[in-house]
């Protein structure tokens, strides 16, 4: 029963400490990546949000020509949303998002069934390749491959563990493996179902504030989409969300 108490009383300062604290702890950014290749990541959008707490970056994958997949947190609390597309090579096209056209299943919600995965519409359709839907057939197993993207920070505090405010000038990315969900009790890990959860680890990489909603692809497939990790580098798994779990419903709404 104490194991159990403290259980609940670990949760819940957890949950008071996000809710409290600055809206980056939750939007994370590539550590430790390399400037992507020339032709890869076409794909990628960067997302500009802003609301009554400030502004946020967030990342998203061209899945339509007029649909971008994200991470629900990327757009809530009334946020406006800038959507930056061609962000790597170019040209850069900037869209302000329409209220309408922001989807999300739920938001993110304390210890309750999370489903915190968004779709954007454009009004008017690219003409950037969109990256392939999944073949939920054959997902990425345990230690296999995957590929992650973002604006990564490149410093880290010796002191607090924590990346620096660094952005890059070009798109990062970086490999990493898909790993078992052995999360530490504190970790963000918890905030999303297990069933839905991909885990992804490197050594000496992982995501920082800035990357969520940014695609784990595979075999050139987006299998998952970044929605979390801890704020101290490399202590716990970085967090994505399985495509798969939600392909009904993303297919259902983007033939709205």
């Amino acid at each position: 029963m104490r194991t159990m108490a403290h259980l609940k009383h670990l949760l819940l300062l957890l949950w008071v400490g996000v809710t409290v604290s600055s809206v980056v702890n939750l939007h994370k950014r590539i550590f430790n990546g390399s400037t992507c290749e020339k032709e890869e990541r076409h794909y990628h959008v960067k997302l500009i949000g802003k609301n009554k707490k400030g502004s946020y970056l967030c990342g998203g994958s061209l899945i339509h020509k007029n649909w971008v997949l994200t991470a629900a947190h990327c757009g809530g609390d009334g946020s406006t949303i800038e959507a930056f597309l061609g962000i790597h090579q170019g040209p850069v096209k900037v869209v302000k998002v329409k209220t309408q056209n922001i989807f999300y299943t739920k938001i993110l919600k304390f210890i309750e069934s999370k489903k915190d995965i968004m779709l954007l519409k454009l009004d008017t359709p690219s003409d950037i390749t969109p990256v392939d839907l999944p073949d939920c057939a054959n997902p990425p197993e345990l230690k296999e491959t995957v590929r992650v993207a973002g604006y990564g920070e490149y410093t880290l505090d010796k002191k607090t563990g924590k990346t620096t405010a660094d952005i890059p000038a070009t798109l990062q990315c970086a490999n990493m493996h898909v790993d078992k969900c052995a999360c530490p009790i504190d970790s963000f890990c918890f905030f999303w179902p297990s069933s839905s959860r991909m885990c992804l680890r490197e050594p000496n990489v992982d995501v920082c504030s800035g990357d969520s909603g940014g695609g784990v692809i595979y075999n050139n497939k987006i299998y998952g989409v970044i929605v979390g990790g801890d704020e101290r580098v490399c202590r716990a798994p970085a967090i994505a969300l399985k495509v798969c779990s939600y392909i009904d419903w993303i297919h259902k709404t983007i033939q709205t």
